[in-house]
């Protein structure tokens, strides 16, 4: 929201469809944290595990998709509600890395 408001016009991120603005970036991740919130999806309704079993923390949102603007809005969207969130790559040169990586995440 800081570079939103001040270079709202900048190019604040890019992929391979083209860049988007600091405001664009900004538009998409109020839309995306709004479509969480939809889906039951924020911060309340993902309450932490047992102190005893766990450090207290929300659950984090797990993000498996492309590197690119809507991966970012997305991760950003989950951020502004609180949520934390594990990326996983579906887009690696080395499968095989990829595919162990995502692995452990799940563990």
């Amino acid at each position: 929201d800081h570079f939103a408001a001040r270079r709202p016009c900048d190019a604040a991120v890019e992929d391979a469809s083209g860049a988007w603005s600091y405001e664009q970036l900004r538009v998409a991740s109020h839309r995306a944290a709004a479509l969480l919130c939809l889906h039951g999806l924020h911060r309340a309704a993902a309450p932490a595990p047992c102190w005893a079993e766990r450090p207290l923390a929300p659950r984090p949102l797990v993000v498996l998709a492309p590197r690119g603007n809507e991966f970012m809005a997305l991760c950003l969207g989950a951020w502004r509600l609180g949520l934390p969130v594990s990326a996983l790559s579906c887009d690696m040169a080395d499968v095989a890395l990829e595919m162990s990586r995502n692995a452990q995440a799940f563990r």
